[in-house]
């Protein structure tokens, strides 16, 4: 990062010095945002593949007995859905 003391020092060496901090600062700056764009296309392809994992889960995880070839064992310790919404009577 450029300071004042050094563009300071850069004025009174005339031209070419102010050119040479500036080319020398945008360089770096220019190697700097190579370095981040090489970063966020890989932390792109990270999420993307999270996503997916996260989609196949939720999937996996909303399979039970009667909508898959799974065991009732696995269902968990939900109490079965009732076939009848009517009360017992008598």
């Amino acid at each position: 990062m450029v300071i004042m003391e050094q563009i300071c020092q850069s004025y009174h060496m005339g031209l070419e010095a102010i050119q040479s901090l500036f080319t020398e600062e945008h360089l770096k700056s220019t190697v700097y945002i190579q370095q981040l764009e090489v970063e966020n296309k890989q932390l792109k392809e990270t999420v993307a593949s999270l996503q997916m994992e996260i989609q196949k889960l939720q999937a996996t995880a909303q399979k039970n007995s009667s909508n898959s070839h799974k065991p009732p064992s696995t269902d968990g310790c939900k109490k079965p859905i009732t076939k009848s919404l009517r009360g017992k009577t008598g």
